[in-house]
Protein backbone atom coordinates (compact mmCIF):
# COMPACT_ATOMS: atom_id res chain seq x y z
CA UNK A 1 0.00 0.00 0.00
CA UNK A 2 1.44 3.37 -1.01
CA UNK A 3 1.61 6.32 1.40
CA UNK A 4 -0.33 9.29 0.11
CA UNK A 5 1.01 12.73 0.98
CA UNK A 6 -1.16 14.79 3.31
CA UNK A 7 -2.62 17.77 1.43
CA UNK A 8 -1.10 21.10 2.46
CA UNK A 9 -4.45 22.55 3.66
CA UNK A 10 -4.97 19.53 5.94
CA UNK A 11 -1.42 19.69 7.30
CA UNK A 12 -1.90 23.41 8.02
CA UNK A 13 -5.23 22.77 9.72
CA UNK A 14 -3.77 19.99 11.89
CA UNK A 15 -0.84 22.21 12.89
CA UNK A 16 -3.27 25.02 13.83
CA UNK A 17 -5.38 22.61 15.94
CA UNK A 18 -2.23 21.32 17.68
CA UNK A 19 -1.22 24.92 18.47
CA UNK A 20 -4.73 25.77 19.72
CA UNK A 21 -4.74 22.73 22.03
CA UNK A 22 -1.28 23.61 23.33
CA UNK A 23 -2.50 27.18 24.03
CA UNK A 24 -5.57 25.82 25.86
CA UNK A 25 -3.33 23.56 27.97
CA UNK A 26 -1.00 26.47 28.80
CA UNK A 27 -3.95 28.72 29.68
CA UNK A 28 -5.50 26.08 31.93
CA UNK A 29 -2.21 25.42 33.70
CA UNK A 30 -1.67 29.15 34.21
CA UNK A 31 -5.11 29.46 35.83
CA UNK A 32 -4.33 26.81 38.46
CA UNK A 33 -3.06 27.72 41.90
CA UNK A 34 0.34 26.35 42.91
CA UNK A 35 -1.36 23.69 45.02
CA UNK A 36 -3.76 22.67 42.25
CA UNK A 37 -0.92 22.48 39.75
CA UNK A 38 1.13 20.36 42.13
CA UNK A 39 -1.79 18.00 42.76
CA UNK A 40 -2.50 17.61 39.05
CA UNK A 41 1.18 17.12 38.28
CA UNK A 42 1.72 14.51 40.98
CA UNK A 43 -1.44 12.61 40.09
CA UNK A 44 -0.67 12.78 36.37
CA UNK A 45 2.88 11.59 36.75
CA UNK A 46 1.93 8.83 39.16
CA UNK A 47 -0.95 7.80 36.94
CA UNK A 48 1.31 7.66 33.94
CA UNK A 49 4.00 5.67 35.69
CA UNK A 50 1.61 3.25 37.40
CA UNK A 51 -1.19 3.10 34.84
CA UNK A 52 0.81 2.83 31.67
CA UNK A 53 3.44 0.41 32.98
CA UNK A 54 5.96 2.11 30.76
CA UNK A 55 7.76 -0.26 28.40
CA UNK A 56 11.36 -1.01 29.26
CA UNK A 57 13.95 0.57 27.06
CA UNK A 58 11.86 3.60 26.12
CA UNK A 59 12.61 7.05 27.48
CA UNK A 60 10.19 8.47 30.00
CA UNK A 61 8.62 11.77 28.95
CA UNK A 62 9.38 14.77 31.13
CA UNK A 63 6.89 15.64 33.86
CA UNK A 64 5.82 18.75 31.94
CA UNK A 65 5.00 16.61 28.88
CA UNK A 66 2.92 14.20 30.96
CA UNK A 67 1.13 17.12 32.59
CA UNK A 68 0.30 18.65 29.20
CA UNK A 69 -1.05 15.29 27.96
CA UNK A 70 -3.34 14.98 30.99
CA UNK A 71 -4.68 18.53 30.69
CA UNK A 72 -5.25 18.02 26.95
CA UNK A 73 -7.21 14.83 27.68
CA UNK A 74 -9.26 16.58 30.38
CA UNK A 75 -10.13 19.38 27.95
CA UNK A 76 -11.11 16.83 25.31
CA UNK A 77 -13.49 15.13 27.76
CA UNK A 78 -14.73 18.26 29.56
CA UNK A 79 -17.93 16.58 30.77
CA UNK A 80 -15.81 14.05 32.66
CA UNK A 81 -13.33 16.62 34.02
CA UNK A 82 -15.38 19.79 34.63
CA UNK A 83 -13.01 21.30 37.21
CA UNK A 84 -9.99 21.26 34.93
CA UNK A 85 -11.97 22.25 31.82
CA UNK A 86 -13.62 25.19 33.61
CA UNK A 87 -17.13 23.84 33.11
CA UNK A 88 -17.78 23.02 36.76
CA UNK A 89 -21.14 24.01 38.23
CA UNK A 90 -20.69 27.31 40.06
CA UNK A 91 -23.74 26.89 42.30
CA UNK A 92 -22.91 26.88 46.02
CA UNK A 93 -22.15 23.42 47.29
CA UNK A 94 -24.97 21.91 49.35
CA UNK A 95 -22.47 21.22 52.15
CA UNK A 96 -22.23 24.90 53.08
CA UNK A 97 -24.30 26.81 55.62
CA UNK A 98 -27.95 27.12 54.60
CA UNK A 99 -30.18 30.12 55.42
CA UNK A 100 -32.76 29.40 58.11
CA UNK A 101 -30.67 26.76 59.88
CA UNK A 102 -28.69 26.76 63.11
CA UNK A 103 -25.35 25.02 63.50
CA UNK A 104 -23.47 24.07 66.63
CA UNK A 105 -19.75 24.80 66.64
CA UNK A 106 -17.58 22.13 68.20
CA UNK A 107 -16.91 24.56 71.10
CA UNK A 108 -20.66 24.60 71.89
CA UNK A 109 -21.52 28.03 70.45
CA UNK A 110 -24.20 28.34 67.79
CA UNK A 111 -24.50 30.08 64.45
CA UNK A 112 -27.89 30.70 62.83
CA UNK A 113 -27.45 31.40 59.12
CA UNK A 114 -29.74 34.09 57.73
CA UNK A 115 -28.13 34.59 54.29
CA UNK A 116 -25.38 33.34 52.00
CA UNK A 117 -23.59 35.79 49.70
CA UNK A 118 -20.31 36.45 47.94
CA UNK A 119 -18.04 39.21 49.25
CA UNK A 120 -18.12 42.10 46.74
CA UNK A 121 -14.33 42.60 46.71
CA UNK A 122 -12.82 39.18 47.33
CA UNK A 123 -15.57 36.95 45.96
CA UNK A 124 -15.34 34.77 49.09
CA UNK A 125 -18.49 32.71 49.67
CA UNK A 126 -19.82 33.76 53.10
CA UNK A 127 -22.66 32.83 55.42
CA UNK A 128 -24.13 35.75 57.38
CA UNK A 129 -26.03 35.19 60.59
CA UNK A 130 -26.36 35.32 64.34
CA UNK A 131 -23.64 33.91 66.59
CA UNK A 132 -24.54 33.03 70.17
CA UNK A 133 -21.56 32.58 72.48
CA UNK A 134 -21.35 30.36 75.56
CA UNK A 135 -22.50 33.23 77.80
CA UNK A 136 -25.69 33.53 75.74
CA UNK A 137 -24.71 36.81 74.06
CA UNK A 138 -25.92 36.98 70.46
CA UNK A 139 -24.39 39.18 67.77
CA UNK A 140 -24.22 39.38 63.98
CA UNK A 141 -21.34 37.43 62.45
CA UNK A 142 -20.22 35.62 59.32
CA UNK A 143 -18.63 32.28 58.48
CA UNK A 144 -16.60 31.17 55.48
CA UNK A 145 -15.94 27.82 53.81
CA UNK A 146 -12.83 27.18 55.93
CA UNK A 147 -14.85 27.57 59.11
CA UNK A 148 -17.47 25.18 57.72
CA UNK A 149 -14.83 22.60 56.87
CA UNK A 150 -12.68 22.89 59.98
CA UNK A 151 -14.75 24.26 62.84
CA UNK A 152 -18.17 22.76 62.24
CA UNK A 153 -16.95 19.21 61.73
CA UNK A 154 -19.74 16.72 62.06
CA UNK A 155 -22.50 19.19 61.17
CA UNK A 156 -24.96 17.64 58.82
CA UNK A 157 -26.19 19.97 56.10
CA UNK A 158 -29.96 20.16 55.71
CA UNK A 159 -31.62 17.44 53.63
CA UNK A 160 -32.36 18.40 49.98
CA UNK A 161 -36.09 18.88 50.61
CA UNK A 162 -35.36 21.00 53.68
CA UNK A 163 -32.84 23.13 51.72
CA UNK A 164 -35.36 23.61 48.92
CA UNK A 165 -38.10 24.61 51.36
CA UNK A 166 -35.94 27.39 52.85
CA UNK A 167 -35.45 28.80 49.34
CA UNK A 168 -39.08 28.33 48.33
CA UNK A 169 -38.19 25.64 45.78
CA UNK A 170 -39.75 22.21 45.39
CA UNK A 171 -37.63 19.57 47.07
CA UNK A 172 -37.18 15.90 46.35
CA UNK A 173 -40.51 14.10 46.21
CA UNK A 174 -42.53 17.30 45.94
Amino acid sequence: MANAAIPEFLATYLAQRDAARADAVDSTLASLTDRERALVKEAAVMGYVQGMRHPQGEAYPKDSQVLALVIDACLAFSDLYPTISGEADTEPAPDFFQPGHSYTHRDGTTFRCIAVADHPSTGAHLALGWHTDLAGVTYISYRDINQWRHEYDGCEPPAPAERAATRGEPGEGQ
